[in-house]
């Protein structure tokens, strides 16, 4: 995700061996173009000599970072048993002056129950490129739209169609073409009514403004009509 605000960026997917495991976003700012790289090392199908060759770009300052599906002591534990051709991949980020940005020794992975006595491990890295990147900071809060979901089944029959009733009559009287009043019978009548009759329920809305949320939506009931959910009002 790139804040609205950046004007010059793109994104790149790798082509060749790494087709869908590696992707690049980079960056441009007034003091240079970064470039973030997220790699997954599905089933050790990465190739590392060509993520090598994307790393040696001179013009750009590298972060990379994603899931490696490897274990080595450079980022795991002393007594950590690396994996099966680990040693390749950390000899290429060695060659590009690649930084770890993990802890080393703490465990970011782990199968089954965290708190239990259950295998262990940091397979999610960051690396930086040399002394270009003081610090890496992520926002991860995300700004959603409001979200709504019609509650149709909650809708008072009669007096939707009766809404529907008027202003179709109203438009029968102002329109002599079929098509101009298709249109506008898609875009006034059953977005009129729906506003007017349907209830909704509020599934999400941006942060800022949930503090205020309220819901037009009556005591539960069980459902006899197919629900649907829309994004905006």
């Amino acid at each position: 995700m790139v804040h609205n605000t950046v004007g010059n960026w793109g994104i790149k997917e790798a082509t060749g061996h790494n087709k869908g495991i590696l992707t690049t976003l980079s960056v441009s700012t007034r003091h240079q173009t970064y470039a973030f790289h997220n790699v997954y090392n599905h089933n050790q199908s990465l190739n590392f000599d060509t993520l090598g060759s994307v790393l040696q770009s001179a013009t750009e300052a590298h972060i990379l970072g994603g899931d490696s599906n490897l274990k080595h002591t450079w980022w795991a534990e002393d007594d950590a048993q690396s994996s099966p051709g680990a040693e390749e991949p950390v000899r290429i980020l060695s060659l590009n002056q690649m930084i770890l940005k993990n802890e080393p020794g703490v465990a970011i992975y782990t199968r089954g129950d965290r708190d239990a006595d259950t295998p262990k491990s940091a397979i999610d890295l960051v690396f930086k490129s040399d002394h270009t990147i003081s610090e890496i900071s992520v926002d991860m809060q995300v700004e959603r739209p409001t979200n709504l979901r019609y509650r149709w089944h909650y809708t008072p029959q009669r007096d939707f169609e009766k809404f529907v009733e008027k202003v179709l009559a109203k438009m029968f009287g102002e329109h002599d073409s079929v098509t101009e009043l298709e249109d506008q019978a898609a875009a006034e009548v059953m977005s009129g009514a729906t506003k007017e009759f349907v209830p909704v329920e509020i599934l999400s809305e941006p942060k800022q403004s949930r503090a205020h949320a309220s819901s037009t939506v009556p005591p539960p009931a069980d459902p006899v009509a197919p629900e649907e959910s829309c994004t905006g009002i």
